[in-house]
């Protein structure tokens, strides 16, 4: 979810919408507008509906791939199988490889520098890329952007999707690989 809203407020942002304001820059942003704009994205990927605007089906393709992505990214051109392995919740990083690709999977949530896994990632990725990591390097994110810093983070919390949704988002087998049972609890609990 959190990564929804973060491809929501980067594009709405950066691109813009044609016909609403959704960006945090504008001054007639509305949260309530933005809101309802995301969660009809969310409706339309599990209504396997496209949408007809550009925007949204940007969203709609971006935010969706989470479902797919591994299959069509890794799996189908580089053999890659990410769910063939059980990943170690909690422990930073899976490596796979397949042939002559050598692939770190992890966990967004465990780059913060307060998550329990943080330091595991880390060693992981450094042994990885063969190379010391004293951190990640900064990335551009809604709380670094001034101008719609406050907005979006209205947005974050407002935004709230029905059971219905979040039950299926949270019953994918993607989901269900990379997250523990109580962790997808405090995951839909925080969104419903």
């Amino acid at each position: 979810m959190a990564r929804s809203l973060s491809a929501f407020s980067y594009f709405a942002d950066i691109c813009g919408h044609r016909k609403r304001t959704l960006s945090g820059r504008d001054p007639n942003a509305c949260v309530e507008t933005a809101v309802q704009a995301l969660n009809s994205v969310w409706e339309s990927i599990y209504a396997d509906e496209e949408p007809v605007e550009s925007f949204e089906w940007l969203l709609y393709r971006m935010v969706g791939l989470f479902r797919t992505w591994f299959t069509e990214e890794l799996l189908e051109p580089l053999g890659v199988d990410i769910q063939s392995s059980r990943f170690p919740k909690g422990e930073g990083a899976l490596r796979v490889r397949s042939g002559n690709v050598d692939a770190l999977v992890y966990r967004v949530e465990d780059m913060s520098p307060g998550a329990p896994a943080y330091g595991r990632l880390l060693a992981a990725a450094a042994d990885f890329l063969d190379t010391p990591l004293p951190a990640w390097p900064s990335v551009n994110r809604a709380e670094s952007r001034l101008r719609s810093r406050a907005f979006n983070r209205q947005v974050r919390e407002s935004f709230r999707l029905p059971n219905h949704l979040l039950d299926a988002i949270y019953t994918e087998p993607i989901v269900t690989h990379f997250y523990g049972p109580g962790e997808i609890e405090t995951f839909q609990s925080h969104w419903s």
